[in-house]
């Protein structure tokens, strides 16, 4: 067996099959669209029903609960803070519009911050 100077040497230990299929993974990967991709969403801070507490708000979520939820999740733990799925939206404790407006823009939703 070789030895390996660097990490970027590894494909040399793949098999012609394997390689072809690594291949095609990475294609595959790079076809997939991101979940915003054509999703138009507002984010906004709420200050109502909340005894003053502010909270930021993404609406217009039309995705699937699995996907909300995930989504949700990904963001409380960026944010370091709680929250909560309503409906089509998203709450998330505190003020954090500009760190949640850059993540959706890189998920591909379309954001308009209010």
């Amino acid at each position: 067996m070789a030895k390996l100077s660097d990490l970027s040497q590894l494909s040399e230990l793949l098999s012609a099959d394997e390689k072809t299929t690594l291949g095609e993974e990475e294609a595959k990967r790079k076809r997939a669209k991101p979940i915003g991709e054509g999703h138009a969403v507002t984010v906004f801070i709420d200050r109502k029903r909340r005894r003053g507490k502010v909270v930021t708000v993404i609406a217009g979520l039309h995705l699937p609960r699995q996907v909300a939820e995930q989504l949700a999740k990904d963001l409380k733990q960026m944010c370091g803070a709680g929250g909560t799925i309503q409906e089509a939206e998203i709450e998330i404790q505190g003020e954090h519009i500009p760190k949640i407006v850059n993540k959706l823009q890189d998920l591909g939703f379309e954001v308009k911050a209010g």
